[in-house]
């Protein structure tokens, strides 16, 4: 899902609907939709935070290294302006609208 959110217009939107087709198939339990937000927002930063240490150590390299760096923190941004509450319900609000 972290990915999926990258360069998109509605990044917690597109992530519930990919969700959604998931849960279709493979349905979560409450515990771990609960998780998605952290868990999702962990992976965008990890993937920053390592992107950038490693264009540090590999200037030549940098472009490469460096290209998750705008649309991950925007996507950041989005999860985190959304707030955890708010991403679960667009989330089960998906997934529902999946299940009809």
């Amino acid at each position: 899902l972290a990915y999926f959110m990258l360069g998109k217009a509605d990044p917690v939107g597109d992530a519930a609907a990919m969700l959604a087709g998931f849960e279709s198939r493979y349905p979560l339990t409450d515990t771990e939709r609960s998780l998605l937000p952290t868990l999702i927002a962990a992976r965008i930063v990890c993937s920053c935070v390592c992107g950038a240490y490693s264009a540090a150590r590999d200037p030549a390299n940098k472009e490469y290294l460096l290209l998750t760096q705008t649309p991950g923190w925007a996507a950041l941004g989005a999860l985190r302006s959304a707030g955890d509450v708010e991403c679960l319900r667009r989330f089960a609000e998906a997934a529902a609208a999946g299940a009809e």
